[in-house]
Parts: C-alpha cells; sequence; structure tokens
C-alpha cells in the first residue's frame, strides 16, 4: 500500500509467488523461495511513503520480511532505508554502501506491528507502526540525506 505514483500499475513487477490486485499485493513463501514486489522507475521519497501490512509473520519464524526503499545495485541493495522481520524481532535499518546501521529493534509484536510503514517528509525518514493501518507510531528516524529517491523493493523470503 505504497503512497506513490502508479502502483499497481505496469510501473510495478512482481517475482515468485506475489500477486497484485487493486493495490494489494499478496505473497506466499514457500521453501527457500523470494516473492514481492518491485518498481520499474525511482520515487521521490519526500512526501511520500510505502507501507505494508504484516498478515501472518510467525514471530518465532526465520523469515524475513523487507520493504527496502532504496538505490538498486548489481549485487543487492547498497542504499536503502529498511523493515525486517526474523527470529521474533523487528528491526529499523538505514544501509549505505551495503553497511547497515540498525536504528531501533524490538520483539516483533503481529498485532501492534501488523503495519509498517518507511515516510519521508522535511529531511527526516521514519520507520513507523500500526496495529491498524490509520493510527501511526514512530518506531525510529533517522536523517533521508543518504537517499532522496530510489525504487521500492517489498519482499518476502
Amino acid at each position: 500500500m505504497p503512497n506513490l505514483p502508479g502502483f499497481g500499475s505496469a510501473d510495478w513487477i512482481t517475482f515468485g509467488t506475489a500477486t497484485m490486485s487493486s493495490n494489494v499485493l499478496t505473497a506466499q513463501v514457500t521453501g527457500d523461495s523470494y516473492s514481492g514486489v518491485f518498481s520499474l522507475r525511482s520515487f521521490d521519497l519526500d512526501g511520500s511513503s510505502a507501507g505494508v501490512h504484516v498478515v501472518e509473520a510467525d514471530p518465532a519464524s526465520s523469515v524475513d520480511l523487507m520493504m527496502v526503499v532504496g538505490s538498486p545495485g548489481g549485487n543487492g541493495t547498497p542504499n536503502a532505508f529498511l523493515f525486517n522481520i526474523n527470529g521474533g524481532m523487528l528491526t529499523a535499518k538505514w544501509q549505505v554502501n551495503y553497511e547497515p546501521t540498525v536504528l531501533c529493534q524490538s520483539v516483533y509484536d503481529p498485532v501492534a506491528h501488523g503495519y509498517l510503514q518507511i515516510a519521508s517528509a522535511s529531511g527526516t525518514v521514519r520507520f513507523n507502526v500500526s496495529q491498524d493501518g490509520v493510527r501511526w507510531r514512530k518506531f525510529a528516524s533517522c536523517p533521508a540525506s543518504v537517499l532522496t529517491a530510489g525504487p521500492v523493493f517489498v519482499q518476502l523470503m
């Protein structure tokens, strides 16, 4: 549910088991597969947001949910803002030249962390969480100076 132009259009490509309908991305992880969606063009993040409704993420699993807003590289994503759910922990990170910095980490709560959002405004990137996707609470924040525009990538693995 990105608040970005063209979500659900031909500007977005799904992979793995992911499907997209009416601006809703659905993906299921099976085995060592990767599923998700990525944008074919960059977006200016200022005044924008990208969010995801996490449905059925087992808090004790080692499944990763990554929502990355960043610049693609030939071997991964060198610069990014991302959320990660792994091994019962929710982590907000920013990454520059492949070097991640953990901004905040807490025990993953499937209710309190049911919705994740990365939003940018006035030079600050906020990592927000919500129970209902309407009322957001700041989980972490960092300066937006690292990235001003980039593709959006949501992946389950």
